[in-house]
């Protein structure tokens, strides 16, 4: 199910300072909803190719549909007395399936198979016949309506429960749901590894290495099939409309959970984590972790949301249609997640079908075909890894602490004195977070750069400031480049400064 891709080790501070008390380290995939359109009826247009060519008229597609409709629900009716299976109806979609469908594997169990069907009323895309009076000629329109859908709740061998999601009508838009922790549960029981699971995460893996390897790189082939077959089993319909389903992402989330030996360890440094996350996490911070650069032009939504549910304290940090949030799970389990709505935005290395016939390989915006899932699923990773490093920097009060000496007092090389960093004076304030912006942490920073954020400040006033910091060990700079970044060491003074300055000084004087 899996195929083995080399991991990469994260290093940062909490693994390292809590060692002792960490369990292991995992990284999988969470949420994975896909979703799969028939590509020639799932626009008004191609629908209206579709009825030209077998000889439908735009004004009957409403019989055409409402035909389609009755067949496909005649087909389940029949399909669950076969198999005996229940459908289930619920009279609102707020009502929660998934405690429905618990009732049912109370009862049966949890082998591979169909548990249940459940009907609802819910929004879905379709079709309705207009005329053009300038054109004078009938077409389709699209709207957003309601209907009834079928929710389709199985135990597949490899994928765990996962359900599929058909509307009864046109043109009949899939979706598929599976959680990534319930596929390594799967392979986990195949390896003969142990393990304990709490709901969708797990608190204990004999073997941590082995897991891990098990769940990098999806076998997106394998997915594909069963994808197809399973909508072939509950919705045949896309045979009458001669197609085959295409599958894109819909969701993704990507969790890294540390998992700690006893509660009271996580406990410890949970809520001043979250605290300070609050406080010090800004627009650009949230850009960078997820791989982008802020800048003005951004106009989507964007910013932090902290909130207390029942497994434990999740604070969000979203930005547009993408988000990193960190929580405790049951006290135990510390997770950082990331989730897309719109895995576009994360760019991979892929080729590029250009209009002439070409084909490039180059950087550029993720596809949502279910193919570079795994490409996407290493972006996500990445993010995760730059969220641990950040927090990692305010986690331990004592680093800064111990280092701020050294970047204060006055050294002097060759000699010329260097005057230590004043972290209350407006212009060395302004230097240090011009150097943290969010938009350096991956690309770095040139003297232009600065000096473009600081206007006031000459060319070799820079390379001084810069010559200053580099002697400091605040930045470091790329070998036979001009160009620095900031150092660990660094990111872990400056956040610890700029925590008290926020968080204790100035509330105290106000």
């Amino acid at each position: 199910m899996y195929k083995k891709r080399k991991n990469q080790p994260m290093k940062n501070n909490i693994l390292e300072n809590h060692e002792k008390e960490i369990a292991g380290i995992i990284s999988v995939n969470d949420r994975i909803v896909i979703r799969g359109t028939l590509p020639i009826v799932s626009y008004s247009q191609g629908m209206n190719s579709f009825l030209f060519r077998n000889s439908i008229r735009i004004f009957d597609y409403l019989k055409f549909a409402s035909g389609l409709r009755d067949n496909y629900i005649d087909y389940v009716k029949n399909f669950a007395t076969e198999n005996n299976i229940p459908i289930k109806p619920l009279n609102s979609y707020k009502i929660s399936k998934e405690d429905e469908v618990q009732k049912f594997l109370e009862e049966r169990g949890t082998h591979p198979g169909l548990v249940c069907i459940i009907s609802v009323v819910e929004g879905c895309s379709m079709f309705e016949p207009r005329y053009d009076k300038i054109n004078n000629k009938p077409y389709l329109h699209y709207k957003r309506g309601r209907c009834l859908h079928y929710y389709f709740y199985f135990i597949d061998g490899v994928f765990g429960l996962c359900y599929l999601r058909v509307p009864t009508y046109a043109p009949f838009g899939l979706q598929f749901y599976c959680n990534g922790h319930n596929v390594l549960a799967n392979e986990l029981d195949k390896a003969g590894i142990k393990y304990h699971m709490l709901k969708n995460s797990f608190d204990r893996i004999d073997d941590y290495e082995k897991a891990q390897e098990l769940a990098n790189n999806l076998d997106v082939a394998d997915l594909k099939k069963r994808l197809d077959y399973y909508s072939k089993l509950y919705c045949p319909v896309h045979i009458k409309l001669a197609e085959h389903y295409h599958w894109s992402v819909m969701q993704l989330e990507y969790a890294t959970d540390i998992i700690f030996k006893k509660k009271e360890s996580l406990e410890a440094i949970y809520s001043d984590i979250v605290e300070t996350a609050v406080h010090s996490v800004k627009v650009e911070n949230i850009a960078t972790f997820l791989g982008r650069r802020f800048t003005k032009a951004f106009n989507e939504e964007a910013g932090t949301k902290n909130k207390v549910l029942i497994e434990g304290t999740c604070i969000k940090h979203f930005y547009g249609r993408n988000s990193i949030k960190m929580y405790d799970k049951f006290g135990l389990v510390l997770r950082i997640e990331t989730t897309s709505n719109d895995v576009r935005k994360f760019t991979i290395f892929r080729p590029v079908h250009h209009r002439d016939g070409t084909v490039e390989m180059k950087q550029t915006a993720a596809s949502k075909d279910i193919f570079y899932m795994n490409d996407v699923n290493e972006k996500m990773h990445d993010a995760n890894k730059r969220y641990i490093e950040y927090i990692s920097g305010f986690e331990e009060h004592s680093i800064g602490r111990e280092k701020l000496n050294k970047v204060t007092e006055k050294v002097v090389e060759n000699n010329r004195s260097y005057r230590g960093l004043n972290f209350f004076n407006k212009e060395d304030e302004n230097i240090l977070k011009t150097i943290m912006l969010g938009e350096f942490n991956i690309s770095g920073f040139r003297n232009k750069d600065i000096r473009q954020k600081i206007k006031t400040k000459s060319q070799g006033q820079i390379s001084r400031i810069i010559k200053s910091l580099r002697i400091h060990g605040v930045i470091k700079k790329v070998a036979k480049k001009y160009k620095y970044y900031v150092t660990e060491n660094g990111k872990d003074i400056l956040l610890s400064i700029f925590r008290m300055k926020e968080l204790y000084i100035i509330p105290s004087l106000s």
